[in-house]
């Protein structure tokens, strides 16, 4: 069975995020990431575009999204635990995953 556009377009991702890691070139370090800002945007997009925004289930991971976001940035400044963050981008990533799976 083929891969579906999105399982190409993350794993295209997660190449280049890897590839960032290995690369030591500032041009091609900022040519990277201005692609992996572009792929997520699209990526993205594809999302938005393919769910069910008045669902509980789309407006329960938008919250969910919006609390790990601001639980990440609290454990970047070190006002929160990472475990804390990672606990709670955890839940979003299971909120996320019961759209995708009602869509």
């Amino acid at each position: 069975m083929k891969k579906k556009l999105g399982d190409n377009a993350l794993q295209t991702l997660e190449k280049i995020v890897a590839l960032m890691e290995v690369t030591h070139d500032p041009n091609r370090l900022n040519e990277l990431e201005d692609l992996r800002i572009a792929l997520t945007r699209q990526i993205a997009t594809l999302v938005d575009i393919s769910m069910p925004v008045e669902s509980q289930e789309y407006q329960a991971a938008i919250a969910g999204l919006n609390e790990a976001t601001d639980s990440v940035e609290k454990a970047i400044q070190g006002l929160e635990s990472i475990a804390k963050a990672i606990a709670t981008v955890a839940q979003a990533v299971q909120l996320v995953a019961s759209v995708a799976a009602a869509a």
